[in-house]
């Protein structure tokens, strides 16, 4: 946590546009240009909190872009799971640009990268093989014909 107290920003533009931040002061102002109706260009007073979100507001819509087609979340109802899936999608995204910033090759697809990561991730890990499940019966024995003489198709007409 930031010892910065969190300053809430309200600014009528077309709409109302509030943000809470802790990286600005209150009194900070930047002056940015509105197309007005005619088409001319006006200056504006704009509080810089929200000129700087608007300026780095598509790093929001990259995240979105790439998280909307191969989803990880699952419903449940404890917030620690959600969290933990989009904690899950931010880190593979993340590992995704920066292998596009290291790479030259742009041809990469997103879908290739995550396939790939999760091959990376499994490896050689197999699951030992675990006994059949024998149902029992409520007095101890076994319970029906298990399934290998069941389906034997010997000895039928």
């Amino acid at each position: 946590m930031t010892s910065e107290p969190i300053v809430a920003v309200k600014w009528l533009d077309t709409k109302e546009v509030t943000v809470l931040t802790s990286a600005h002061k209150q009194s900070e102002v930047a002056i940015i240009k509105r197309t007005q109706k005619d088409g001319s260009k006006k200056e504006v007073f704009c509080p810089k909190a929200i000129a700087d979100y608007t300026l780095h507001m598509g790093g929001v819509d990259h995240f979105d872009h790439f998280c909307s087609p191969y989803p990880t979340g699952r419903k449940s109802r404890k917030f620690w799971m959600r969290l933990f899936f989009f904690m899950v999608d931010a880190a593979v995204i993340n590992a995704y640009i920066l292998f596009l910033s290291k790479h030259a090759q742009r041809d990469s697809a997103h879908r290739e990268f995550r396939l790939r990561l999760a091959r990376e991730f499994i490896g050689s890990f197999t699951c030992k093989k675990q006994r059949p499940i024998i149902f029992k019966n409520k007095k101890g024995g076994n319970f029906g014909v298990p399934d290998e003489i069941r389906l034997q198709s010997e000895g039928g007409k």
